[in-house]
């Protein structure tokens, strides 16, 4: 199974390298510190109501955990968005890496 993991978070590259080495992560983790990467996908924290209440502030302008699976071709084959707290489960992925087109014809 070829596949490349990346992550993106909109925390500085310094945040971001701690971060990583607290988790042992060993794929890259980039900085979207202008938000393009999750508001592109659609999961930014944006609507701005949420600074009106003390509960969603700290989310306000935060990127939701989610991975997507992206084919050769660009096309997104599978994701999913996460709760807050929620960890991903990495089979979910294995899973979904399984059922691209180019996965299936190699086994």
């Amino acid at each position: 199974m070829h596949a490349q993991v990346l992550g993106v978070s909109v925390d500085w590259p310094g945040a971001n390298q701690a971060w990583a080495r607290e988790m042992g992560l060993t794929y890259p983790l980039l900085s979207d510190l202008s938000r393009a990467v999750p508001k592109a996908y659609g999961v930014l924290y944006a609507d701005p109501t949420m600074v009106e209440h003390p509960k969603q502030l700290p989310l306000y302008l935060r990127a939701k955990g989610a991975w997507f699976v992206i084919d050769a071709a660009g096309v997104i084959r599978a994701t999913k968005t996460l709760l807050p707290g929620e960890l991903i489960d990495t089979e979910e992925i294995v899973q979904a890496l399984t059922q691209l087109p180019e996965a299936r014809r190699g086994r």
